[in-house]
């Protein structure tokens, strides 16, 4: 099927998705931005070992995180 421009193509949703989740990212305080970030490449464990912080508290933070993502602009995603 040919495209004509009338709907956005997968590529242009996955850069939209990106560009919201950057903004979600940037609004959080810097340890829970942190925190993200270290969760894309380790466990929970991991960073609770190297940061010192117990993983309850990573878990507590991690809940946080999910409240903060659940925001309306990236319901469209799901």
């Amino acid at each position: 099927m040919l495209r004509t421009g009338a709907q956005p193509g997968p590529s242009d949703e996955l850069s939209a998705l990106f560009i919201d989740v950057d903004v979600v990212l940037e609004a959080l305080p810097p340890g829970l931005r942190e925190l993200c970030r270290r969760l894309k490449d380790e466990p929970v464990t991991g960073i609770s070992c190297d940061t010192g912080v117990p993983r309850g508290t990573s878990q507590e933070s991690i809940k946080k995180i999910r409240e903060i993502f659940d925001d309306p602009s990236l319901k469209e995603y799901l």
